[in-house]
């Protein structure tokens, strides 16, 4: 379980997550970040993308994750409806967007 809620911000757009664990931090991050794109309750699960990522702690790697997912939104036009992310060891990410 997350949350993620837009917070007001001078320069660029700001959003706060939480969650009670790290696999929810970083899906919360990601379906906020579509959400910012379109609205998510009107997209349909059509089909899946595999991302990864990978970074020296965890601020670097979800840095890099976010890059990842922003990247299919930007270049790809793929937009999620859900994020199936796990931590892996060694400072890796991955997740299955739908």
């Amino acid at each position: 379980m997350f949350r993620y809620r837009m917070v007001s911000h001078t320069a660029d757009i700001r959003v706060r997550v939480s969650s009670p664990t790290l696999e929810g931090l970083f899906q919360g991050a990601a379906l906020s970040l579509c959400s910012l794109h379109v609205d998510r309750r009107r997209v349909r699960e059509r089909e899946a993308v595999k991302v990864s990522a990978e970074g020296y702690d965890m601020e670097d790697l979800l840095f890099n994750f976010l890059r990842e997912c922003f990247s299919l939104i930007a270049v790809e036009s793929f937009v999620y409806r859900r994020a199936d992310v796990r931590i892996e060891d060694g400072g890796r990410v991955g997740a299955t967007l739908r």
